[in-house]
């Protein structure tokens, strides 16, 4: 094959040369259409390197990490921060989160119809005379009725996403909070973490919900009724409402809750959805942001959440991008705790101290307090962690306040014995147990901040986390000389 060549020409030329027979008119075009190309290539590149040197005078993103065990309030506390600081894309959301509750509801009603299904097959014949209940036929026929309420889980899973994962199996009472992977931007229940622009995350093992703009476009986009039709499944549970108050009410049901210790609760604590069924099952209905906050699901998989947020004294000192991860707190999740460390400001660590009578679900020998002073011990001293500050959260204090007037703290904790069970006396007791720990196992000195919570109270878990972001911001400027 004959070889040409290339030294007396340059091979691009053919490409760049101008068309042949050119007029001067079209020369004159082409080059005028060249220059304004070039105009705005450099303007790109301007903006560019503006940009640049805006980002290396902004001080750097505070990072925030929520950790605890499974059902510790970690995505609640998220809730408080979405609440606070993207409260528009909050309002779009709120739709969804109806049928989020409403499961809640279905589930929590399921947890009553399986008793009743054992009890009708004679698993009570053992049972004490004081715990055995009669089922009366007006019960039977309610529980006949509602049986439609199985199918109805599955179909409000399948609506809220179609890559739902929820537990099919119903041999444990307490595995009765549905599991959301909120690791696929596909799935629909990802979304609910954020009504703004979510992403699949560089390494793609999270989804990044991104919140800073979100209250910048404005009211144009309102919440949004959906489209109801005679198969919607909030159309069905709306034409079941009146059987499951008649359930719900039932004085049976009362019975079993007492004597079988029940835990509906884990579901809809205190009742709080169920003592509104008419209201969360009627088609229009729109949660409150109560409501949202009381609604009851399981993170499986990580997500990060980015938030502009304004800090200082009336929000005007500086505005600074937060970014704040929630993951997973079961056991199996646990591992995927690691990677976020580096580079971490701070880990809000929720500890749930009504759970002090509680077991884990993934180990029924393991007390569920035990366990999260265990885990505790271990974030203070791990030395990734050495220079991160440790924000505890004692969380769901109203629940062992109410908790406390019929199961005794000194009867779960053996070192209480002796002391009066009373809510101050046991929360300081344990706030002085976890400071200990911390104290004792951090590798170097630092404070001790410590709150005890109720996230589901937004008023003053709004007031803690803007003292959380204040200070975290002041300790990030000084950190970054900017201040």
């Amino acid at each position: 094959m004959p070889r040409h060549s290339f030294t007396d020409r340059d091979p691009l030329d053919a490409v760049l040369a101008p068309p042949p027979n050119e007029t001067p008119e079209e020369r004159e075009k082409r080059i005028a259409a060249e220059v304004e190309a070039k105009r705005v290539s450099d303007e790109i590149d301007a903006q560019l390197n503006r940009e640049r040197e805006r980002e290396k005078k902004k001080a750097p993103a505070v990072r925030v990490l929520l950790l605890g065990q499974s059902e510790s309030g970690k995505s609640t506390t998220l809730k408080n921060f979405q609440l606070i600081n993207s409260s528009k894309a909050f309002q779009r959301e709120r739709p969804t989160w109806g049928n989020v509750i409403r499961l809640n509801v279905v589930k929590a009603m399921l947890l009553i119809l399986d008793i009743l299904n054992q009890l009708q097959a004679g698993a009570d014949s053992e049972e004490e005379d004081s715990k055995r209940v009669e089922l009366t036929p007006d019960l039977l026929m309610l529980k006949q009725r509602l049986a439609p309420l199985y199918s109805l889980e599955e179909s409000f899973a399948a609506l809220l996403s179609p890559g739902f994962r929820g537990e099919k199996s119903r041999s444990k009472l307490r595995d009765n909070v549905f599991n959301i992977n909120v690791n696929s931007e596909k799935f629909g229940l990802s979304r609910l973490w954020g009504g703004g622009n979510i992403r699949e995350s560089i390494d793609g093992d999270r989804d990044v919900v991104d919140h800073t703009g979100d209250d910048a476009a404005g009211d144009a986009q309102a919440v949004a009724q959906p489209r109801r039709s005679n198969d919607d499944p909030a159309h069905v549970l709306h034409m079941m409402a009146s059987d499951m108050v008649a359930l719900w009410s039932h004085p049976t049901v009362k019975k079993l809750m007492r004597v079988r210790d029940l835990k509906v609760g884990d579901i809809d604590r205190g009742g709080y959805f169920m003592n509104k069924l008419e209201t969360v099952t009627d088609p229009a209905y729109v949660p409150t942001d109560d409501d949202i906050l009381r609604a009851r699901i399981k993170t499986m998989g990580v997500s990060e959440h980015r938030f502009r947020l304004k800090t200082g004294p009336m929000g005007n000192l500086t505005t600074s991008e937060w970014r704040v991860f929630d993951v997973g707190g079961a056991r199996s999740m646990r591992a995927a705790w690691a990677p976020y460390f580096d580079d971490i400001d701070a880990i809000i660590f929720l500890a749930p101290i009504s759970c002090y009578d509680e077991v884990l679900e993934e180990d029924p020998t393991v007390n569920r307090l035990e366990d999260s002073m265990k885990l505790w011990r271990t974030i203070c001293e791990n030395p990734l962690l050495k220079n991160t500050d440790l924000i505890l959260f004692l969380n769901k204090c109203d629940v062992m306040k109410e908790k406390l007037r019929v199961v005794p703290f000194s009867q779960h904790v053996v070192s209480y014995k002796g002391r009066d069970d009373d809510f101050e006396g046991c929360a300081n007791y344990l706030k002085r147990k976890f400071g200990q720990v911390h104290k004792s196992h951090s590798p170097q000195q630092r404070p001790f901040y410590c709150h005890m919570t109720s996230v589901t109270d937004t008023k003053s878990t709004h007031a803690i986390l803007g003292n959380v972001k204040d200070l975290l911001v002041r300790k990030n400027l000084l950190n970054s000389h900017l201040v």
